[in-house]
């Protein structure tokens, strides 16, 4: 589960993200990730699990579920590390 609220907008090739206190709205991090990063962020902002994650971006993009959960699972590690869950 993520601490944080996540707002995503598009800029050129890539996504800025806000991650924003639940509780007074103020901003916490502000960072950039590529379109499929942002994606699952917005997934586990749902409160998915990582393997629900990997299932929908595996189908989404026809991509070999192994790899999927090998990516998605290290991308969750790195949330973990910077304090967003």
């Amino acid at each position: 589960m993520l601490k944080y609220i996540i707002e995503t907008a598009p800029l050129g090739t890539r996504y800025v993200v806000a991650a924003k206190d639940p509780e007074n709205g103020s901003v916490v991090q502000v960072f950039t990730l590529n379109k499929t990063a942002a994606h699952m962020l917005e997934l586990f902002s749902q409160g998915l699990p990582t393997a629900e994650v990997a299932e929908r971006i595996a189908r989404e993009y026809k991509a070999p579920l192994d790899l999927v959960k090998r990516d998605v699972f290290a991308f969750w590690e790195d949330i973990v590390r910077k304090g967003l869950a």
